[in-house]
Parts: C-alpha cells; sequence; structure tokens
C-alpha cells in the first residue's frame, strides 16, 4: 500500500513542474503530524531523508483550522526558515504560496481529518493544484486511508509501550537501557535477515519488554527467598508478563514472543522448546539478549570481539541460532565499532533501481530494486527471474546519484527466497563519504577553550547555549544557533537519545548567516572510539526510527 500510495503522489505532484517546490503528505496524529511522503519539485524525486519528522501546523499557520477543504497564502520564507528548516532551508525565494489540503476519512457519517497534503508553490496554482486531486481523489483517500489504520494501531502500541517503559526507568535504570539496547540490535538483525515489518515491529515491541518482570523482584513482590534453578527464576519474570498484560490485546503476540526469549535451540529453556518448535522473531531476541548481556558487561581490551566469540560458543553449544548469529556477527561490528562504510543509500526508499555486479566477472550486471534500508544493510530484490547467488557472495554495488555513479564493494549476508540482504562493506572509488541525516533536534552547546579529554571534562550547564542541529554525520554536523560563534571556535554539542548522552566536540569550519539566527559547519575533532562510536550509534538508531515510523509506527519518542 505504501508504493502504490508513493506512486500516485509522484504522479501527481510531478505534474505541477516547473511551479511546484515542494510537497509532503502528512498524517495526523492527535496535535501533530507525520510525514510519510515527501516530494522535491526542483528534483523532481521523492525525498526519503525526511519520512518521520513531526510537527504542528498550527504554528505554521495559525488560520488553517479554520478551512474544511484547502488552505491557500502567500507567506515569508524567512519567517518559517528556523522552525521549519528542513521545509525551508533551500529556498532561494523570499516568498512562496503555500498550500495545504485537508484529506478526511471515507466514512459516510463521519468528517474526520486523517492527513494533509503540504505543497509550496511559486504561484498560486490551487485550482490546478484541487482539480488534480479531485482526478484521483478516491484512490488517493483510500490509499492514505488504509495507511492510516496501520498507524493508529501501532501508534497506540507504541505509545502504550513508551510509557510503560518510563515507568521501567524509573525503577531500575538498567533494566531500562539494556532493553533499549536489546530492541535496537534487534531491530538490526530483523532488516538484514530479512523480516518483513510487521515481524520487526514484534520484535522490537517485545524487547521492549522482555524485562519488565524482574522489577517484580526489586520491589519485593516476588518470591526471591527460595533457591531457585535458572530456568525457574527466569519463568517466573516471564510468567509475570502474562498478569501484566492481561486484557491488552495488543499485547498478545508481543507477550508471547517475549517469554521466549531464553529458549534454547537444544531445549533447555524454560518452555522445553527446541529448533524449528523456537519462532523466528524469538531465536533473534535470544541472540540480541545473549549479545547485550555480554557487550555491557564484560570488562576486556575487546569487547565486541568477546561477544561476538561468545554467540559463536553459544551456537556450537547447540544454545542459540546459527542462521541468525552468523547474521549478527556480519551487520553489529558496524554497529558498534563505528560504522565507516555508510552513504547516502542509508536513507534509500522502497523502489530504487540498482545494478549489482559480480566482483569477479565483471560482465555481468544484474537489476534490482531496492526492498528496504537501515544504514549499509540494505535488502533488495533482482528484477531477472531464476537468479540465484549464493550467501557470501562477493559483489559490487552500482548506484546512480543524480547521473554520478558511485560503486561499492559488498557481500550478500543472507537471502530468503528471492529477496537478498547485502551488506555494503566499503566504496570502491577513492573519495570515501561518511553517512549525512537529517535530524531536527534541540542540543546543549558549551565553548571550550582547547581541546579536552572528554572522560574528564566538567560542563558548568549555567553557561550552556541553544541551538538544533539539523543534519549530522560520522565525521561533521550542521546546527542553526541563535547566538553567535566564531568560525575556529571549538564547541561541545551535548544531546540525549534513546537513554545514551551524545558528547560532539568540533571546530567550527563555516557559518552562513541568516537574519535571525546563524547556520554553522562544525568539524569533529579526536574524540577516541567510545565517543566516536555513540555518534554512529545515535545515528543508526535515528535512521531506525525513521524507517520504523514510516512504515507506520507512531508514539513518541523514547
Amino acid at each position: 500500500m505504501s508504493n502504490e500510495l508513493e506512486k500516485l503522489f509522484f504522479e501527481l505532484s510531478s505534474e505541477l513542474v516547473p511551479n511546484v517546490i515542494k510537497g509532503m503528505i502528512a498524517l495526523k496524529n492527535e496535535d501533530e503530524y507525520v510525514e510519510i511522503k515527501s516530494y522535491d519539485g526542483i528534483k523532481n524525486s521523492i525525498n526519503y531523508e525526511l519520512s518521520g519528522i513531526s510537527f504542528e501546523i498550527s504554528t505554521l499557520e495559525k488560520n488553517f483550522e479554520e478551512y474544511d477543504d484547502f488552505y491557500i497564502k502567500e507567506i515569508d520564507v524567512e519567517k518559517f526558515k528556523y522552525q521549519y528548516w528542513w521545509a525551508f532551508h533551500d529556498i532561494k525565494a523570499e516568498k512562496v504560496y503555500i498550500y495545504i489540503k485537508k484529506i478526511y476519512k471515507p466514512l459516510i457519517n463521519e468528517r474526520e481529518e486523517m492527513a494533509i497534503m503540504v505543497y509550496l508553490f511559486f504561484e498560486d496554482i490551487s485550482d490546478i493544484m484541487n482539480q488534480s486531486i479531485e482526478r484521483v481523489f478516491i484512490e488517493l483517500t483510500d490509499y492514505i486511508y488504509q495507511y492510516h489504520k496501520t498507524f493508529t494501531k501501532k501508534d497506540l502500541i507504541e505509545k502504550f509501550l513508551n510509557n510503560f517503559i518510563r515507568l521501567t526507568k524509573i525503577s531500575d535504570s538498567d533494566i531500562y537501557n539494556h532493553s533499549l539496547r536489546v530492541a535496537d540490535i534487534a531491530t538490526i538483525i530483523s532488516k538484514a535477515m530479512p523480516l518483513n515489518q510487521e515481524q520487526t515491529n514484534l520484535i522490537r515491541n517485545a524487547a521492549i519488554i522482555h524485562d519488565i518482570g524482574k522489577l517484580w523482584q526489586k520491589t519485593g513482590m516476588l518470591e526471591n527467598n527460595i533457591e531457585k534453578t535458572e530456568n525457574e527464576t527466569n519463568k517466573m519474570y516471564l510468567e509475570k508478563l502474562e498478569e501484566i498484560f492481561l486484557g491488552n490485546n495488543f499485547m498478545n503476540n508481543i507477550v508471547k514472543i517475549a517469554k521466549l526469549i531464553y529458549e534454547r535451540e537444544n531445549g533447555t529453556g524454560p518452555y522445553g522448546l527446541k529448533g524449528p518448535e523456537i519462532p523466528i522473531e524469538a531465536k533473534i531476541l535470544s541472540v540480541s539478549n545473549a549479545f547485550d548481556s555480554t557487550m555491557s558487561k564484560i570488562d576486556k581490551p575487546n569487547p565486541l570481539q568477546y561477544s561476538l566469540s561468545n554467540l559463536k560458543y553459544m551456537v556450537e553449544s547447540n544454545l542459540l541460532s546459527e542462521r541468525v548469529v552468523e547474521v549478527a556477527t556480519k551487520i553489529l561490528p558496524t554497529f558498534y565499532g563505528g560504522i565507516r562504510n555508510l552513504d547516502i543509500f542509508s536513507s534509500m526508499g522502497y523502489g530504487r533501481e540498482v545494478y549489482i555486479q559480480d566482483k569477479y566477472e565483471k560482465e555481468k550486471l544484474h537489476k534490482a530494486l531496492i526492498n528496504s534500508s537501515i544504514g549499509n544493510i540494505l535488502n533488495i530484490k533482482f528484477v531477472e527471474k531464476d537468479l540465484d547467488l549464493k550467501t557470501g557472495t562477493e559483489i559490487e554495488f552500482v548506484l546512480d546519484i543524480g547521473g554520478i555513479v558511485e560503486d561499492y564493494n559488498a557481500k550478500i549476508i543472507s537471502k530468503s527466497e528471492e529477496n537478498y540482504t547485502i551488506l555494503i562493506e566499503s566504496k570502491s572509488s577513492k573519495n570515501s563519504k561518511l553517512v549525512r541525516i537529517v535530524w531536527y533536534k534541540n542540543v546543549n552547546i558549551f565553548k571550550i577553550d582547547s581541546k579536552v579529554d572528554l572522560k574528564n571534562l566538567k560542563i558548568n550547564p549555567e553557561k550552556s547555549y541553544t541551538g538544533v542541529m539539523r543534519v549530522i554525520g560520522g565525521s561533521s554536523l550542521n546546527f542553526s544557533s541563535e547566538n553567535e560563534f566564531r568560525a575556529g571556535q571549538i564547541l561541545l554539542l551535548n544531546f540525549e537519545y534513546k537513554g545514551e548522552n551524545v558528547n560532539i566536540i568540533g571546530i567550527i569550519k563555516s557559518i552562513t548567516y541568516e537574519k535571525s539566527f546563524n547556520n554553522y559547519f562544525l568539524e569533529y575533532l579526536d574524540m577516541g572510539e567510545k565517543h566516536t562510536s555513540a555518534i554512529y550509534r545515535a545515528i543508526f538508531k535515528r535512521q531506525i526510527d525513521l524507517r520504523m515510523k514510516n512504515n507506520s509506527i507512531g508514539g513518541e519518542e523514547i
């Protein structure tokens, strides 16, 4: 359904060239809207980087709520450039027309808004726009309605879990942080297997709740004075999930998978399931939990390699799934060791055409379509039938970016029926880039007199400044602020995401002056592997959230 909506949205928008600057479809989610489709009129293409951005329309145009159908008005670009940067930052014109069209649910006896379409025009072409929408109105409304129904159901689950997990944070921050890490790891592995979006959502939510039963031990609500085996103890925690979520039908499947997190391939888990009796979702959850339990506690020179070796040992002992661990050992180093090979393929959307070339047989070039992507992990489907490439095959990934052809070294890490998961390992050409993603997030800013050691850094919150991060990458970021900083000045930018505190030290390399604020380009200084990896993890988690939110996951940030 998402692909059909995207195709119709693109055809509708491209008809308006050259008068259209930008367009978007955003679903209504209580008092805010969540952007799900974005169109760039200048490039005449779908922009996948902006999916998942939430905003309030009332602050954009206060009179909008008074209109039942559509709204058109000429506006000053400068007025909205700061707060709505992602939509206005690259518009050179001083004035543009903003067009907002409300989309209602296709119900006979009920008129309830479910989405809006927003366009920016050079001229007032609202009559042409209305005629174009009217021509495809029934089809367009139906696609958006199906998308919205899925979004709403998952939004309810997500909000419920977000609120519940916050209670966990108050009671036990270790369980809280562990649960979020396991959820991230499980999501990455699920995408790489590959599993479909519904399975990925199920695994992520099960990871979030899997340890909640342990809170009852801390509060003395579980019997802990009787000596029990490890299986008996784990089963006691897991059975508590049934009580906690009793009567919540949305949670039934999530609880079912969460309860199987300690099942083992040889049947020695709490419930005695073995091999094929264990759902793939539970196998992924088990591997993710085992990895983080080792990775977060081990005190060794190379915790990543030790933790991966432990997974392999558990496979040899017939405890974990060999297939899942094989995928995990290939992709987790990019998550924890610093993602060195990400590029713009990290934000590709469904249906993008790419070409796969055998690394040793150059004459063979195979056309493929991208199903999904996170970071440097892509799930693709070849156009030609009966093509059979083996897992482990080394390939070259060829991408046409606006007429510029980029080559990457890659490897097939798994396949399922007609779908292949490939890991982009390095760029073949000389110039290596790092991922840069749009991320509209408030940050704290501190002036630093000289390069400092983050371990011994003491921050005075009374001497902080505020700004908004707009784009972040592996080696630099862009931010805006009403405060003035000079070129060459060293700053520390701080923000928190998913329970992890991220500190970035860099030097201002360039400044763009606007009327009410300044844009700054910050290049990172050497911060050490620990803090650099924290940046990569934050980027990766953000990509996961955007990709999942665009697949109908709503709710507040955990």
